[in-house]
């Protein structure tokens, strides 16, 4: 009902907002390197922070993916909760929203575990 609205757009929505925070420091990050750098700074000083920057949303999207948030999770609910499948085929695991490529999708049967048997 009402009250588990956010669990009905995707199975994860706390770790979506936590990634989104990062996302958003990372956002901030960004612009602090243009202002600490200042008009002076050449492109080789800025374009190393640039890179670690970048890759700071893909590194806790994969944390929070696969190695400490929604796999295990998942895994552990798959075993315990009846019905945990047919949820998992018809909610998205992390994008509440329609990523190319079905980033953060992963509405299999049993993901993570039996993603890993599927040929696809």
């Amino acid at each position: 009902g009402r009250m588990y609205c956010s669990w009905t757009w995707c199975r994860h929505p706390n770790y979506v907002c936590e990634w989104f925070a990062w996302v958003g420091l990372t956002m901030v990050g960004l612009a602090s390197v243009e202002g600490a750098c200042g008009d002076a700074a050449a492109w080789v000083v800025r374009v190393p922070f640039y890179v670690h920057l970048i890759f700071i949303p893909v590194f806790f999207y994969d944390c929070l993916v696969w190695w400490t948030g929604a796999a295990p999770a998942e895994f552990y609910s798959t075993l315990k909760r009846p019905g945990y499948k047919d949820y998992q085929e018809s909610v998205p695991c992390f994008f509440p929203f329609w990523v190319p490529g079905g980033i953060g999708d992963h509405r299999v049967a049993g993901w993570p575990r039996d993603h890993a048997n599927k040929v696809e």
